[in-house]
């Protein structure tokens, strides 16, 4: 997960500066990243299916990106996440914030880089999918 969305920033930057290049505006995105349980499907009538993802681990990493913009960060990370790759990503902690919808504070994390380990892809599946493409 996290290192997906570095690997869409590093992307990013480079279309960005063909973008400066030609005069254009830069694009601007935000991540937030939660892992948890979700239900993950089509969702509507026969005639106007919708491809939709619910639940409250969607609705945790929809709040972490929009938190970006509080936070003058670009990719923010639950400690859910970080337990899950914390040996092969660098993490910085940004204390807890209250999400809207949840009773408990969450603590936030940006997510800052890839560590260079050889071990990298056993800690964290999602790294192992992220260096295949």
């Amino acid at each position: 997960m996290p290192a997906a969305a570095l690997a869409v920033e590093r992307k990013l930057k480079v279309f960005n500066a063909n973008l400066k290049a030609q005069g254009l505006p830069e694009l601007r995105t935000r991540f937030g990243i939660h892992t948890g349980t979700a239900v993950v499907g089509s969702v509507g009538a026969k005639e106007r299916l919708q491809y939709t993802a619910m639940g409250d681990t969607v609705n945790v990493a929809s709040r972490l990106e929009g938190m970006n913009k509080v936070y003058g960060t670009t990719i923010l990370a639950s400690s859910a996440v970080v337990a899950l790759c914390g040996d092969t990503i660098t993490f910085r902690a940004l204390g807890e914030a209250q999400v809207k919808g949840r009773a408990t504070a969450l603590q936030l994390f940006e997510v800052v880089g890839e560590k260079k380990q050889t071990l990298q892809q056993e800690h964290c599946p999602e790294t192992q999918a992220a260096a295949r493409n």
